[in-house]
């Protein structure tokens, strides 16, 4: 069952400013003083401060928050992207696409939100004004889904990750999108991505190959820059905004964060999950923290936030199934994707 949920789970790219002392949309929210709709139920953990329901069939695995966190984005296998105001609570708009939504991000200016789908094609789309609307669509992959999408910091490039092997470069300058690269030498599927935010280095996670990949992308002829070989399958890996940190979630036993200096990755710690898998890592905007998901049984997964020692500093229990997690830009509030609804979670002081 682990195993399983492990191979399927969505996985969440996006780009964070560091405003963590500056207030915040998410700050504003007092659940007593929201919409019915939105306030948690009885029995929903304490910290929870809002839950963004869903409609009857409607069904959501990945998100992207814009680095203002002004907005969030949600997509699903109903194929349909939402973009949320968290300023006002409300959905601003909606978008149908032909094709499930597996990954998300947003350009660092907020305006164009990329989406990989389950077809292996990538939509740019225009994200201004609280509204969607299409802009560009191209294939990246032959073989879909598309694991995981990101930006570079200037937005003139857009990286890729997908089941067929490999991660791709892409030069979104030009109103038709263009390869620059093919990087190859996955053994499995490339699930998930971490760009540094120089630009400079592209990390890639290859699952079943129970490999980490660094490559140099800081020309248009990319190339391979290291690897490193774990103990079982690696499913998600996240870079921290100073590049000298790389957290990695998985299987049993390889969970752990890294120190990265040039291309060479040492092991600092072993994330603390009480001897299970977890993953969809990601750090706070400040680099200090690293928020996961950790299956413990076949109805209860927990949040879990580590220090960069791989201590447990806030630990939530959900019997529920999770499958996404990711700070807010605030580092205050979380955005959690259970199998019900996503929910805004503010962490202890």
């Amino acid at each position: 069952m682990l195993q399983h949920r492990l191979v399927v789970i969505a996985f969440v790219i996006f780009i964070t400013s560091n405003v963590f002392a500056e207030p915040s949309a998410l700050d504003a929210i007092v659940p007593a003083k929201l919409p019915a709709l939105l306030r948690p139920p009885k029995g929903t953990p304490s910290e929870v401060v809002a839950v963004l329901a869903l409609q009857r069939g409607d069904r959501i695995d990945c998100l992207a928050v814009r680095a203002d966190g002004k907005a969030l984005a949600l997509g699903g296998p109903d194929q349909i992207v939402r973009l949320w105001d968290l300023e006002k609570m409300r959905v601003t708009s909606t978008l149908k696409l032909p094709q499930p939504v597996v990954s998300l991000a947003f350009a660092a200016d907020g305006k164009t939100l990329a989406v990989g789908d389950a077809g292996g094609s990538v939509r740019l789309l225009k994200a201004e004004g609280g509204a969607l609307s299409a802009k560009v669509v191209f294939l990246a992959h032959k073989d879909a889904p598309i694991w995981a999408v990101s930006f570079s910091p200037d937005g003139t490039r857009l990286y890729s990750a997908a089941r067929d092997k490999s991660a791709a470069v892409w030069d979104i300058a030009k109103p038709k999108p263009a390869r620059l690269a093919l990087l190859e030498g996955h053994e499995i599927e490339v699930r998930s991505l971490s760009l540094d935010a120089d630009g400079k280095v592209l990390t890639t996670a290859g699952n079943q190959d129970k490999t980490i990949r660094l490559w140099d992308v800081s020309t248009d002829a990319a190339k391979t820059a290291g690897q490193l070989k774990l103990a079982d399958r690696v499913v998600s890996v996240a870079v921290s905004p100073d590049g000298t940190l790389v957290a990695v979630g998985g299987a049993k036993g390889v969970p752990a964060i890294f120190e990265r200096k040039g291309t060479k990755l040492t092991k600092k710690a072993d994330l603390d999950t009480g001897g299970r898998a977890a993953t969809g890592v990601s750090f706070n905007a400040d680099g200090d923290r690293i928020v996961g998901m950790a299956a413990h049984s076949g109805i209860e997964d927990r949040v879990v936030v580590w220090n960069t020692k791989g201590e447990v500093i806030h630990e939530f229990r959900y019997e529920r199934h999770l499958h996404a997690v990711a700070f807010a830009p605030d580092g205050r509030h979380l955005i959690v994707i259970t199998e019900s609804d996503p929910m805004i979670v503010r962490l202890p002081k």
